[in-house]
């Protein structure tokens, strides 16, 4: 299957000198998290998440002073390669451009669609991940910390180890464009309208939060991701997310023999990048006569938000024994890296565990009836 075959061909963009307020409303109106950039050609991509965690003023900023770099998909490439460029990308959709022309959007939910079979193997819990969370008291303050320090578009509201709300980058964009401030945000002579926003409670704009069992299969999590932005999770106090990038990246890593790479690694320390792979290696050794390890990706976000950069990992691997995520943050890639691998490392160990006492198990009352 070709990206031509499964790509939206309307697509809805930004011109670079148009104005941000004008961008957000297509935003809303659509139910998108990102508008291509486009002047004769394409300029960039303008991201949703970047424009809610800043404070700007949306009436008098110009799409170009916030649209990001971005790489393009081709209409023939295969789905497995468009699922490894929107995880290398880092966004939810890129363009697909044919002789210097935009001539369609290749999504999450377009790959999604192509899982079809390879779903059938696979449970809830072996794609969810841990997530961070607020309550119904905090403030859009505080979830947009979270959404920034933790690379998310999307924040649980939880109360008593329950999920009760969801607050996504789609539910911003509405407190950017009023004029009033909400509930909890009270206006004081000459603020600025953001202030006000970051003073809005969650509770008086979080939506309902869509849930599912750990044990349910994948199938049914991907018909739910076609109607929401994300399924959560309650597993014996935790609590768990899914996305549809979780999804994407069965698919990217379900060819055989990608033993480890390590992506969005731009600029960084080529010593520091050998000591990942160093790691990565040293836990393919040690687990390879456990589990047949079929892929193993790390990906890596950077913020640089004055003074020294701050990363968050994400490490992923594809066994015989299921799908194993971890992940981590910190300053340090290499630090980071080697918790993210240690959590892999006792996850893996726990399932080794528990298959071995079942087989063990097994293989008694077997005995025990000859």
């Amino acid at each position: 299957m070709k990206v031509r075959d499964i790509m939206t061909a309307n697509v809805v963009s930004a011109t670079p000198d148009e104005i941000v307020s004008s961008a957000l409303s297509k935003m809303k109106k659509y139910g998108l998290h990102q508008l291509p950039v486009i002047e004769k050609e394409l300029h960039g991509m303008l991201l949703l998440k970047k424009i809610v965690t800043k404070d700007i003023d949306a009436a008098n900023t110009k799409v170009n002073a916030l649209m990001s770099q971005t790489t393009a998909a081709s209409p023939e490439d295969d789905i497995r390669r468009a699922a490894e460029l929107v995880i290398l990308s880092g966004q939810r959709a890129l363009p697909v451009v044919e002789r210097n022309k935009v001539i369609g959007i290749i999504s999450e939910t377009d790959i999604m669609r192509a899982i079809g079979q390879m779903a059938v193997s696979y449970k809830t819990q072996d794609v969810m991940s841990p997530c961070e969370y607020v309550s119904k008291d905090d403030n859009i303050g505080k979830v947009k910390k979270v959404m920034t320090y933790n690379n998310v578009s999307r924040v649980p509201v939880v109360e008593d180890g329950r999920i009760i709300g969801v607050v996504g980058t789609l539910d911003l964009v509405d407190l950017i464009l009023r004029k009033e401030p909400m509930r909890g945000g009270a206006r004081q002579g000459g603020t600025k309208e953001i202030i006000s926003i970051d003073k809005t409670s969650v509770e008086s704009i979080m939506k309902n939060a869509v849930t599912i069992d750990k044990t349910s299969r994948l199938e049914k999590v991907a018909e739910l991701l076609f109607k929401n932005e994300e399924v959560f999770v309650e597993d014996n106090g935790r609590i768990c997310v899914i996305t549809p990038k979780d999804l994407v990246e069965l698919v990217a890593s379900s060819k055989a023999g990608a033993y480890v790479q390590i992506t969005n690694l731009k600029g960084e320390d080529p010593l520091v990048v050998a000591k990942m792979q160093e790691k990565a290696a040293e836990l393919v050794k040690k687990i390879g006569h456990m589990a047949n390890i079929q892929s193993f990706v790390i990906h890596i976000d950077k913020h640089e938000k004055g003074g020294k950069p701050r990363y968050d990992i994400r490490a992923r691997f594809l066994s015989s024994y299921g799908m194993f995520v971890s992940k981590s943050s910190g300053w340090d890639l290499v630090s980071i890296t080697q918790d993210a691998i240690d959590n892999l490392e006792r996850e893996v160990l726990k399932r080794h565990d528990r298959v071995a006492h079942h087989e063990r198990a097994k293989k008694s009352k077997e005995l025990m009836r000859e």
